[in-house]
C-alpha cells in the first residue's frame, strides 16, 4: 500500500492521470481479497494487484478507459466464466472492484492579472484548475492579489514563455492590456500543443490577429482552434459577467472532450 501511494503521489505531482482499483466485495474463491489495491496508468504500468490472470488484465483495460472518461466504475467479475488461457486456472464466486480515477487539475496559465484575468482566475480555481497568472507589473501580479493560484509570475511576457511548460492537456486564456501583449501571447500559445486557446476581444480583434497569425505562416488547423471572441455568448458586460461566460466556455470544453473519449 505505500509503494501505491507513492508512485500515486508521484504521478499527481507530474501532472500524471491514473486510476486506483481496490476490490470492494468477493464471494467464493476469487482471488483478490477485499481491500487489494492496484494503482493503474494510462500506458497500463501497474503497482500492486487485485489477483492476477486476465481478471486483472480487464481491470486494466477498464481503468484505462476510466481515466479517458473522467469517471468512476463499479465492475463485478464472474470468475466461474473467467480463467487464465496459459494456466487454465479457474477460480469460483465473484469479485468487485471500485476504479477511481486520479485525475490533477487541468492547467490553466492566465496572461493577464487585471480584472478579468483576476475575475476568470476566482471562479475556474474552484472548478479543478490549476492556474498560473502572468503579468508584467508587479501590482497585478503576486501571491497578495493571486492567493490561490499554483502559481503567479511577474515578468514580461513573452521572457515567462520560457519558464512554462505547456501540453496538450493546457488552458490558454489570453487578457493583457494592450494589443500587442496579446499578439505576442497567442503566437506562443498556438506555437504549443496546449489544448484550448482563447483571447479576449471583439470578432474585429479576432479576425485581424487569425489573419496575421496567418501572414507568419502559422499552422491553419491551430489558428482554426482559437477561441476569439473568448466566453459563451451570454450578453457578458462587467468583467465578473465575462469570467462566468469564460469559466462555462472551458468547462463545456472540458466535459466535451471528456464525453468524446
Amino acid at each position: 500500500m505505500r509503494e501505491i501511494m507513492h508512485r500515486l503521489d508521484q504521478a499527481l505531482e507530474r501532472g500524471e492521470s491514473s486510476a486506483l482499483a481496490t476490490v470492494i466485495d468477493r464471494e467464493g474463491s476469487s482471488p483478490g481479497k477485499t481491500g487489494a489495491k492496484m494503482l493503474v496508468l494510462p500506458d497500463g504500468s501497474i503497482t500492486g494487484t487485485v489477483g492476477g490472470g486476465k481478471m486483472e488484465a480487464d481491470v486494466v483495460r477498464t481503468a484505462i478507459q476510466c481515466i479517458r472518461k473522467r469517471r468512476l466504475r463499479i465492475v463485478t467479475f464472474d470468475m466461474n466464466i473467467m480463467n487464465d488461457p496459459d494456466t487454465d486456472m479457474r477460480c469460483g464466486g465473484n469479485m468487485t472492484v471500485l476504479i477511481e480515477p486520479m485525475i490533477p487539475p487541468d492547467p490553466l496559465i492566465i496572461f493577464g492579472g487585471g480584472h478579468v484575468g483576476y475575475a476568470i482566475y476566482s471562479i475556474l480555481k474552484g472548478v479543478h484548475f490549476s492556474v498560473t497568472v502572468v503579468d508584467d507589473r508587479r501590482s497585478f501580479a503576486s501571491k497578495k492579489r493571486f492567493p490561490e493560484a499554483d502559481r503567479v509570475l511577474c515578468c514580461s511576457f513573452d521572457k515567462s514563455f520560457a519558464k512554462m511548460k505547456v501540453n496538450e492537456d493546457t488552458f490558454i486564456v489570453i487578457c493583457t492590456r494592450a494589443h500587442k501583449k496579446d499578439e505576442d501571447c497567442l503566437r506562443f500559445a498556438l506555437s504549443t500543443p496546449a489544448r484550448y486557446v482563447g483571447m479576449l476581444g471583439s470578432k474585429k480583434k479576432g479576425a485581424a490577429f487569425r489573419k496575421k497569425m496567418r501572414s507568419e505562416g502559422i499552422s491553419p488547423r491551430r489558428i482554426r482552434d482559437l477561441y476569439s471572441p473568448i466566453g459563451l455568448d451570454i450578453g457578458a458586460i462587467t468583467p465578473e459577467e465575462i469570467a462566468v461566460s469564460v469559466a462555462a466556455e472551458l468547462v463545456q470544453f472540458r466535459a466535451a472532450r471528456i464525453m468524446g473519449g
